[in-house]
């Protein structure tokens, strides 16, 4: 049985002739289904367009918005998905892909989208480090030994490696 979100979608799109140029990433995100993806597109909504919201997750595309599901990335990447966009200029409205899913995300969901293109940046060890538990370092050993991510980099908004995370954690 389809998802509700995704039987009221239709009936408007295909009844009522709604748009759906106003729907942003953020918000057909926040009920995240198959069902709703399909129908969107299906009716000319582009899944690889930025959200234009003010404010932290605002410029974000689909893909960005349901990194915690792999079923949703995997979706995603299989009906055109890019993981590999050029970088947004407001790390605050749009952090890189891959630094959310390397903080928050899983592993696999991380490695797929490696895999798939998707860049790391500059902050990528770093959020890793900051976000490893106890003795839950695989993230980091993959950035390290697989990517090959120096872990000496500073970056240009702070003095300190990813060692200074890790160490005052």
């Amino acid at each position: 049985m389809p998802h509700d979100s995704a039987i009221v979608t239709h009936y408007l799109l295909v009844q009522q002739n709604a748009s759906v140029s106003t729907l942003s990433p953020i918000i057909v995100a926040k009920l995240p289904s198959t069902e709703l993806f399909s129908i969107l597109l299906s009716h000319g909504w582009d899944i690889n367009q930025r959200g234009t919201q003010h404010g932290p997750g605002g410029g974000n595309h689909l893909i960005d918005c349901v990194y915690n599901s792999a079923e949703l990335v995997g979706w995603c990447l299989n009906h055109d998905a890019s993981g590999d966009e050029e970088q947004y200029e407001d790390w605050y409205v749009c952090p890189p892909l891959l630094e959310t899913v390397v903080a928050m995300g899983a592993l696999s969901t991380f490695k797929l989208l490696h895999e798939k293109g998707a860049k790391t940046g500059r902050r990528t060890l770093h959020k890793a480090v900051s976000a490893s538990m106890g003795s839950d370092i695989e993230k980091v050993r993959d950035l390290v030994d697989e990517v090959g991510i120096d872990t000496n980099e500073k970056l240009p908004d702070h003095w300190e490696p990813p060692i200074y995370f890790a160490s005052n954690r």
